[in-house]
């Protein structure tokens, strides 16, 4: 059994296209609509996360199962 351990790190960058500029985030130097706008792109749901989502709707009703025999 494979027993690493992992630490997640999570770091939020704006890339700015051709030139692969990248702005690490928080950045208090970034205007405020910007950050607006990078704050709901964050609140998004994924494509992933809401196909996931749907496809689990109506799956269980609540009710406790029981094993039979």
């Amino acid at each position: 059994m494979d027993t690493a351990e992992y630490d997640i790190e999570e770091q939020l960058s704006i890339v700015v296209l051709p030139g692969m500029i990248t702005i690490p985030l928080p950045d208090a130097s970034l205007p405020a609509a910007l950050m607006e706008v990078v704050a709901g792109v964050m609140a998004a749901e994924s494509a992933l996360k809401a196909a996931e989502l749907e496809s689990m709707a109506g799956t269980w009703d609540g009710e406790r199962r029981f094993v039979s025999k």
